[in-house]
């Protein structure tokens, strides 16, 4: 369809009026002209509008479910950083709480090592003790004994009186002073070894009296110690338990983010292959426009060879002006938004996903709210909202200066028109947003040559 084509020229008032059996035929002829050259409005409901409507259809039935993934997908990115955070700031109470136990550990191996050797020393006491008060024991006994035996036998006034006994023998009176000496020195030598004994026995208790507050002070010590280190354990337990929480929680954090991008991705992948439907419907109506156009030129040119015929064989041949179809406003297009260029036509990194694609059209950086034109005079074709386009339109502009063009508009607020619509050049056709796969308010401005899309940048 030729839809950019008007109707053809009115015929010169110059020319003069024409009669005779000629002029039913040339009237008849440009009749037929004039009807050929009407432009083709759109169809209510062709082939092409079907298609149409069964893909607004899908995009609306799955607009719910891809809806929010933008958001998802900042949420789950700044749910890692966090994670990441926590983490590591875990992973620091984690550290001191080990040191602090290890720390803990050694002080407990050293009250240990102190408490063996008070034991130790406590032990080896208590067996002098021991032994020191057996021995004393048995050295009462004896003495005791001794001291029974000499009161029995009278020994110390026997020992007197064998010295008065009246001997002529000196002799013999100085073995009875010696025996009498010895019996009475070993009884003093028994008991002066019981006093040692004792004293012995009491220095000994003195020091395993002192040895057992040593023992206690340093049981106390390393019990106190104990709960000091069981404390650092049980913190070291519990960090190393949140560090193992906060990392199951990062990675799963990273996964929701994984498949939030891997999810954004299948859907960047589908809106690419919307625009790729949308162009091949581009190429395929300029195509059929072309051939449309080619017939109509075809039979306007074999009407226009019949009237000149039949003006030829008429009384008075009619002189009319040369027909000419006009086309769309031509080049260059009117700038679209007012604002400035944010993002050319070309390679760059994706600023939602993060990868490297070919951004397709010009990003005029526009406020929110602010008026949408129609780069150039046409028909709207298409107008519906995109998972990644936002709410999406398209508009055939026809030929201009030889070629067909078509101009797209994206991530709109809304618009004001509807498919079938003819628009004017500079005619407000919707409003500034940020719908769709988009980071703030913005127009993508598509658009299509010849059905191919270009950079916008070379007919503004």
């Amino acid at each position: 369809m030729a839809r950019g084509l008007t109707n053809a020229g009115p015929v010169s008032r110059n020319a003069k009026a024409v009669g005779g059996k000629g002029w039913p035929l040339c009237l008849a002829v440009l009749v037929l002209v004039g009807a050929l050259w009407q432009p083709m409005l759109p169809a209510a409901a062709d082939e092409l509008d079907d298609q149409q409507a069964a893909l607004q259809s899908e995009i609306a039935n799955s607009n719910t479910a891809i809806s929010g993934y933008s958001a998802q997908l900042d949420a789950a990115t700044a749910e890692v950083s966090q994670s990441r955070a926590a983490l590591a700031d875990a992973r620091a109470v984690l550290a001191r709480a080990t040191s602090e136990r290890d720390a803990a550990a050694v002080v407990d191996a050293q009250k240990a090592a102190e408490l063996a050797e008070a034991e130790r020393a406590l032990s080896s006491a208590q067996e002098a003790v021991a032994v020191g008060q057996q021995g004393v024991a048995v050295q009462k006994s004896k003495a005791a004994a001794d001291m029974r035996t000499s009161r029995q036998q009278n020994t110390a006034m026997l020992s007197i009186g064998m010295l008065f006994v009246e001997t002529s023998d000196a002799g013999d009176v100085s073995s009875r002073v010696q025996w009498a000496s010895t019996l009475y020195n070993a009884n003093a030598a028994e008991v002066n070894r019981l006093t040692q004994m004792q004293l012995q026995l009491q220095n000994d208790q003195t020091l395993m009296a002192n040895l057992e507050d040593k023992a206690r002070v340093v049981r106390e010590a390393a019990a106190a110690h104990l709960a000091v280190t069981q404390a650092a354990e049980r913190a070291a337990d519990e960090a190393a338990d949140r560090v193992a929480e906060l990392l199951a929680a990062n990675e799963a954090a990273e996964a929701a983010a994984a498949k939030v991008l891997a999810d954004e991705r299948a859907n960047n992948q589908a809106m690419q292959a919307e625009m790729d439907a949308v162009t091949q419907r581009i190429q395929q109506r300029n195509a059929e426009r072309a051939a449309e156009a080619a017939r109509q030129a075809a039979a306007a040119e074999a009407a226009r060879q019949a009237a000149a015929n039949a003006a030829r064989q008429s009384y008075q041949p009619a002189a009319s002006q040369p027909v000419a179809a006009a086309v769309s406003s031509g080049f260059p297009l009117s700038k679209p938004a007012n604002g400035w260029y944010s993002s050319y036509f070309g390679y760059r990194t994706n600023p939602v996903l993060g990868y490297s694609e070919l951004h397709d059209g010009l990003d005029i950086a526009a406020s929110c709210g602010s008026p949408l034109y129609a780069a150039a005079d046409g028909w709207v074709t298409d107008m519906y909202y995109g998972s990644g386009w936002g709410w999406k339109l398209t508009i055939d502009n026809g030929w201009i200066e030889g070629v067909q063009v078509s101009t797209g508009y994206n991530h709109a607020q809304g618009y004001i028109v509807s498919p079938g619509q003819w628009v004017s050049r500079g005619q407000v056709v919707g409003y500034t947003g940020t719908t769709g796969l988009s980071t703030g308010c913005h127009l993508h401005f598509h658009v299509w040559i010849n059905g191919q899309v270009t950079d916008p940048l070379n007919y503004l």
